[in-house]
């Protein structure tokens, strides 16, 4: 589907965003190593730069959380990116002081309450979303599966799997940053504005035709004075540059080379309506954090609605918890209903770079409407942020 339609709209979770809200995440306490950060990469604004320098092949930075999470959350990541970086135009140096021309790959691993080293480990086999190529094998710098690096600067968007042990919970996970060189000491400087990751949820149904795609200019004042002249005040035209480590311009959402001159002005809102959506892809079966199921409770459930049955079909747990059951208000309500930030793609089989926004839900109530027998509608209204 071409230009700017609207298709089955998907929406990025970033998860972070989520365990901040959450108070399980703290971005000022992380600990380094050959790697130093300078800036803050975890609240979803690419337009500050956050500047990493390495000054050996590899280096790593890892962050504890406040309070565990469960090994169900942790596997529901399903996508990993980088917005607003340089990573491939930046300049790597030898022991020397030459300038060398590799790349650099990024991967993502967590560690569970034993600290056992890849316990669970954000493997990132997956597609291409945008900018990136397919899970990456190292054939030096110690080796290793699952990195990823992007073709061109501006921002890269990967699908991945969580994948690992099935035991304890995680506290701490960590970004490996490498370049695939062997036997050089290299070093580097370059930014990362934003590191996300998290679940992308596609919506079941494309929304009713009935939806509408508003552009609104309202960064400025206008004021009319006593001999009728018409004063401007501009306080902004539209999303702000993105900056680089160097401090240059950047066209928002990118991909490429960028001059730093034109981009696109005004902010973009999405109303829309999905009509005939199931119970199932609405609500959660289970809206608690573990499967305890009541004894004779089952009434009303199907023996495929994910529930754990006995040898005579009786149901006798919950299968999913609110954190891996795949509904709208699980994944997506759940995270982003109290103003966090997300990534918004309007179709998701578009995966240009104009495709994608940052946004936020911009309704402080969310109504459910049955309109058949377990089917409901609901209407959603997404504004872009900065």
């Amino acid at each position: 589907m071409a230009y700017q339609n609207v298709g089955t709209p998907r929406f990025y979770i970033d998860f972070i965003q989520d365990w901040i809200s959450r108070g399980i995440f703290d971005p000022d306490i992380y600990t380094d190593n050959n790697t130093t950060m300078e800036g803050n990469p975890f609240d979803l604004d690419p337009t500050s730069p956050c500047v990493f320098t390495i000054d050996n092949d590899a280096g790593y930075f890892s962050v504890d959380l406040t309070k565990p999470i469960s090994i169900n959350e942790w596997q529901q990541i399903n996508y990993q990116g980088v917005i607003g970086h340089n990573l491939v135009s930046c300049n790597k140096f030898d022991s020397e002081g030459a300038i060398i021309d590799e790349k650099i790959f990024t991967r993502w691993n967590a560690y569970n309450d034993s600290g056992d080293y890849h316990a669970i480990h954000g493997n990132m086999n997956g597609n291409d979303i945008i900018n990136t190529m397919g899970s990456y094998n190292l054939t030096n710098s110690g080796g290793g599966s699952g990195f990823t690096y992007a073709h061109n600067d501006g921002f890269h968007l990967k699908e991945c799997s969580a994948v690992g042990s099935e035991t304890g919970q995680i506290t701490r996970f960590t970004m490996q940053i490498i370049h695939d060189t062997a036997d050089t000491k290299i070093n580097s400087t370059f930014n990362m504005n934003c590191l996300t990751f998290g679940k992308f949820y596609n919506m079941p149904v494309s929304p009713d035709l009935d939806l509408s795609v508003t552009t609104e200019f309202d960064g400025y004042d206008t004021t009319t004075t006593l001999g009728g002249s018409t004063l401007t005040n501009v306080r902004y035209t539209g999303a702000p540059w993105w900056r680089d480590s160097e401090g240059n311009k950047i066209e928002p959402w990118s991909v490429g080379e960028s001059n730093g001159v034109s981009k696109r002005n005004g902010r973009r809102v999405w109303s829309m309506k999905f009509s005939y959506l199931s119970d199932k892809d609405i609500f959660s079966s289970n809206y608690m954090s573990n499967t305890y199921l009541e004894s004779g409770s089952g009434s009303g459930y199907d023996t495929d609605d994910d529930l754990v049955l006995d040898s005579n079909d009786n149901p006798i747990a919950f299968e999913n918890t609110l954190e891996n059951d795949d509904s709208f208000v699980a994944q997506v309500l759940n995270k982003v209903g109290n103003g966090q930030r997300f990534i918004f793609q309007p179709d998701n089989t578009n995966n240009n770079p104009d495709q994608f926004a940052i946004c936020q839900l911009d309704q402080d109530s969310l109504q459910i409407k049955q309109v058949a027998f377990k089917t409901y509608s609901i209407s959603l209204k997404i504004r872009e942020v900065w």
